[in-house]
């Protein structure tokens, strides 16, 4: 019995020492690495600019976690490296990564850092989140960064890095924010990317690259911002894209895509932000866009769609900004688009469509800007118009709308009558031009309360009367014509 006892002893004495072994090994270690990370530290801060050494006046002795900037874990090892706004200026190349093993976060977000981003920086395998935003980055990005397999946040925006993306970033698989905007990248876009499955937020936005959107994206389930524009893509959008039922923004504006806007862009039903402006995309607006019901901002402008409005337009109540101006879009407004209560921005011109303008359009009176110069609408302004007094900005030239202008409110159409007093009630109005009409009677004094009026233009109709003083009081007006036969009097 003594004997099973003293073997239960030793073997307990046995585990004790091996424990303390091992603990002493990785103390010894971790003084061994805290010793490499700080000669790593002090040897990037050596070769640093002047303006940096000042900034960095704490980096010195062998303590780092007492630097600016650095924050270390529980075993006194360098965790984070966080010198954002911190007027740092040189290169990186000094820098020895390796010797920074448990390195988890690197934060240098507007600096004057330039030159290369060092291939040794796949060394850092515990990384899980880079911002080297707002410097001077550039040349290309090291393929050694698809090694870093923890990483989560990847933000290189607004440097000068060039040639192509890395295609090793598809192997980046923990990734979920990939920010490569403002630089000069060229070539296509990975196809690897798509398979980054945990990723939130793509933005590749203003760069130069070129060909096609790969369909690979559409594996993407998880992606809620997809930034693409201001590149040269081309090609279609990809039916694919349906398959990022995610996404909450999509911007794609800004390129040369041609075809058709796919069906399953109506599979986008958490969608708030929708901008495929200045492309040349074609053909019919879907239907399928109705599914859309939390969308907010639609802007199909500058483009080549051509037929109708669809009726779909009507279920989409939150809209508050829809533009499709200089498109070839025609036919009737679908009556639906009464249902948009919450518009602030709407901008139909230079189109071909035909009929009225919805009754309704400022119903809500939210409506703040609104164009349908240069269609061939016909009949009256909106009766909801009358009392709109949201509106800033409203341009309706080269139609054939027709109406009397004291019961509502646009230049080379047929509108006649008196303008209103009631005009006063526009009182945020900034742009009032209803030249080539036929207006006639005084000018109303009360335009003279109409304080934010910077533009107004009476000229070419049947005005009489005298000018009135009251228009001295448009602080803020930068043009006035007033071109009219029979006015007389001084401009005040």
């Amino acid at each position: 019995m003594a004997s099973e006892k003293e073997q239960l002893s030793m073997l307990s004495l046995a585990c004790v020492l091996i424990m303390l072994v091992q603990e002493m090994s990785y103390l010894a270690s971790t003084r061994s690495s805290s010793k490499m990370e700080v000669e790593a530290l002090l040897k990037w801060k050596s070769k640093l600019d002047n303006k940096s050494h000042s900034t960095l006046s704490s980096w010195n002795g062998s303590s780092p976690c007492s630097w600016r900037g650095i924050i270390c874990d529980s075993f006194r090892s360098v965790a984070r490296l966080n010198l954002s706004h911190s007027a740092i200026g040189g290169t990186l190349q000094h820098l020895n990564f390796s010797h920074l093993p448990n390195l988890v976060v690197l934060e240098l977000t507007n600096n004057s850092l330039f030159g290369n981003i060092p291939p040794g920086i796949g060394d850092l395998s515990k990384l899980t989140y880079i911002n080297c935003r707002q410097n001077n980055f550039s040349g290309r990005i090291p393929t050694q960064l698809g090694s870093l397999r923890s990483l989560q946040t990847l933000v290189f925006n607004e440097n000068k890095f060039n040639g192509p993306i890395p295609s090793s970033i598809g192997n980046m698989s923990s990734l979920r924010n990939l920010d490569l905007s403002s630089n000069q990248f060229v070539g296509s876009i990975p196809k690897e990317i798509g398979m980054l499955g945990s990723l939130n937020i793509l933005v590749l936005s203003t760069n130069d690259l070129t060909g096609s959107i790969p369909t690979t994206l559409g594996n993407l389930s998880t992606l809620q911002d997809l930034l693409l524009y201001g590149n040269h893509l081309s090609g279609p959008i990809p039916l694919e894209i349906g398959g990022m039922r995610s996404l909450t923004r999509l911007q794609l504006l800004g390129n040369n895509l041609t075809g058709h806007i796919p069906s399953s862009i109506g599979n986008l039903t958490n969608l708030l932000d929708l901008r495929f402006f200045e492309n040349m995309l074609s053909g019919p607006l879907p239907s399928s866009i109705g599914n859309l019901t939390n969308l907010s901002n639609l802007d199909l402008s500058r483009n080549m769609l051509s037929s109708p409005i669809p009726f779909s337009i009507g279920k989409l109540i939150n809209l508050k900004s829809l533009s499709v101006f200089r498109n070839e879009m025609s036919g009737v407004l679908p009556t639906e688009m009464n249902n948009l209560t919450s518009l602030t921005i709407l901008q139909l011109g230079a189109n071909n469509f035909v009929g009225q303008l919805p009754p309704e359009i400022c119903g809500n009176q939210a409506l703040v800007n609104f164009s349908a110069a240069n269609n061939h609408l016909t009949g009256p302004i909106p009766r909801s118009m009358k009392n709109c007094s949201s509106l800033y900005r409203v341009r309706l030239q080269n139609n054939l709308i027709k109406g009397d202008i004291t019961n509502a409110l646009g230049v080379n159409n047929e509108l006649y009558g008196e303008l209103p007093p009631t005009l006063v009630q526009c009182r945020n109005l900034t742009s009032f031009k209803i030249s080539n009409n036929k207006i006639f009677g005084v000018i109303p004094p009360q335009l003279g309360n109409m304080t934010q009026l910077q533009r107004l233009d009476l000229s070419s109709n049947d005005i009489i009367g005298e000018i009135p003083k009251d228009l001295g009081k448009l602080k803020l007006l930068l043009e006035l014509l007033l071109d009219c036969k029979l006015l007389a009097g001084h401009i005040p």
